[in-house]
């Protein structure tokens, strides 16, 4: 995985954990597999390590990794019964501020559920 920064962009942990999050859905880290040591990522992007565990602790809270006894971030198998009631809580909070953010700009409910649509589709089958 090539992870990249842009110092000028969003905050850096947000930019790391939405790269981890695509190589996630596009299996180029399946179920199991370990991410970088957030040492070695923090020396490849010669950033502060904080700033790469800040971006690991938010997938471990959104349930996309879990922590080994040794520290080490893999990626956790999908609970069966599916997330938590607290995910779709937090998930719905996001939704609802993106969908917000979209109108009062301009942009169309139709072209909202266009987009929606379009990410829906390029995401990965469900398993």
């Amino acid at each position: 995985m090539i992870v990249t920064v842009e110092p000028a962009g969003e905050p850096i942990y947000l930019q790391i954990y939405r790269q981890v999050m695509h190589a996630v859905n596009t299996d180029e880290f399946p179920i199991g597999s370990p991410l970088p040591s957030t040492r070695q990522l923090a020396r490849d992007l010669s950033v502060n390590y904080h700033t790469v565990h800040k971006a690991y602790e938010l997938l471990r809270v959104r349930g996309i990794v879990e922590m080994t006894p040794r520290g080490r971030a893999l990626v956790r198998r999908p609970d069966p019964l599916g997330p938590p009631d607290e995910w779709f809580a937090e998930w719905d909070r996001r939704c609802a501020t993106l969908a917000a953010e979209a109108i009062a700009v301009g942009v169309s409910r139709g072209e909202i559920l266009r987009r929606w649509r379009g990410l829906l589709d390029g995401a990965p089958a469900e398993a």
